[in-house]
């Protein structure tokens, strides 16, 4: 029973808490580097999005990497000495950076549902960024990133974040003194 109150509080905690207020930068857009091929067998179209040396990969399979338009895919690179997030576009093929430098790094992301906007775990609380993408007459990606909410002091993520099939909700776990806790955002 000192659990169940324990997360009730914690939860109501969570989902009481301020938005914090939201910042917007420019990312920074690379040229294409895709490949396109055509598989000899099925003649499907098949692209390589990225040629790099580094080490590129797409999210965990649970972790939606398109936007709700298929405009951008989402995945994991470190071609700049670190894991951050970029981006591909699909109209154009170009990367983007989507991470600055300084900033850290986003942990258990996911595309959301509802628009061109990204959720991610980073320093100890629920970040959205949201998206604007423009491709003409030159290619721009402007993100405003905000802190949704704070996790509870001295929580550990235990598992992925994930959005539920319209997009009004985060869930999301954690460890916190030894207890494992189950909790979802209002989006």
């Amino acid at each position: 029973m000192k659990s169940i109150l324990a997360a009730l509080t914690i939860l109501a905690g969570l989902l009481a808490a301020p938005v914090v207020g939201s910042e917007t930068w420019e990312a920074v857009v690379l040229p294409s580097e895709q490949e396109v091929q055509i598989d000899p067998v099925s003649g499907a179209r098949v692209v390589f999005a990225t040629t790099h040396p580094g080490a590129d990969s797409n999210f965990y399979f649970h972790e939606r990497c398109f936007l709700h338009n298929n405009r951008m895919m989402l995945f994991n690179s470190d071609r700049f000495g670190r894991t951050e997030v970029m981006a591909y576009l699909l109209d154009t093929g170009e990367l983007v950076r989507l991470t600055r430098p300084q900033e850290a790094s986003l942990g258990s992301r996911v595309a959301s549902v509802k628009g061109d906007r990204l959720y991610a775990v980073k320093q100890g609380g629920l970040h959205e960024w949201r998206l604007d993408v423009t491709t003409s007459p030159e290619t721009r990606v402007r993100v405003t990133g905000r802190r949704l909410v704070d996790l509870p002091a001295g929580a550990q993520q235990r598992s992925s974040l994930d959005e539920n099939c319209d997009g009004s909700l985060l869930t999301f776990a954690y460890l916190l003194d030894g207890e494992h806790f189950i909790g979802f955002y209002d989006v």
